[in-house]
């Protein structure tokens, strides 16, 4: 069945659901782009869809959003991305076991952390492993739903989250200390 804009209160628990989820959907878009305005337009773009739920589905459509906003994000750095990718694909070769050896982080993006900081050493990481970091550890997407969004295979993907781990270390022991 499917679900039309003609019931008000779906209409109604749909943007509810949208409002509270914009300010945490555009930080996570600025985080993949860099870029204020894009991130903005990508959760215009999901918050302007004209779609409705039922309440049955209120979290669904929370998860739903977050992934419109995760691709529409990435859209507006495909090409960024695909440079990244190349860049992550070349150094695999190079890498070291040693450098898979990273603590175990137990965060998401709604850790006490100051937002500029984690900003900071989060951007500091090159794009495509930043989104692997932040996709499969912050906000806790499978392997299978990340390789989709980032065009990926999943081994590539599990090696940019490797690489994105080392910097956010590394990025957060400079930061911090």
């Amino acid at each position: 069945m499917r679900w039309h804009a003609t019931k008000p209160e779906n209409e109604e628990t749909l943007a509810r659901v949208y409002r509270d989820q914009a300010s945490r959907l555009y930080w996570l878009a600025f985080l993949i782009t860099e870029d204020r305005t894009l991130s903005v337009e990508a959760v215009i773009e999901v918050l302007d869809r004209k779609d409705s739920a039922n309440p049955f589905f209120e979290d669904w459509m929370a998860t739903w959003a977050k992934k419109l906003v995760i691709a529409q994000a990435l859209g507006a750095v495909h090409v960024e991305m695909q440079a990244s990718m190349l860049r992550i694909g070349l150094c695999h070769a190079e890498r070291s076991p040693a450098q898979d050896r990273v603590p175990l982080l137990i965060w998401n993006l709604d850790s006490n952390a100051p937002t500029l900081q984690l900003e900071r050493v989060l951007l500091g990481i090159d794009l495509f492993p930043r989104c692997a970091l932040l996709l499969l550890v912050f906000e806790k997407l499978s392997v299978d739903d990340v390789a989709i969004l980032l065009q990926a295979d999943k081994k590539l993907v599990l090696e940019a989250k490797a690489v994105g781990l080392v910097a956010f270390v590394h990025n957060l022991s400079r930061c911090c200390v």
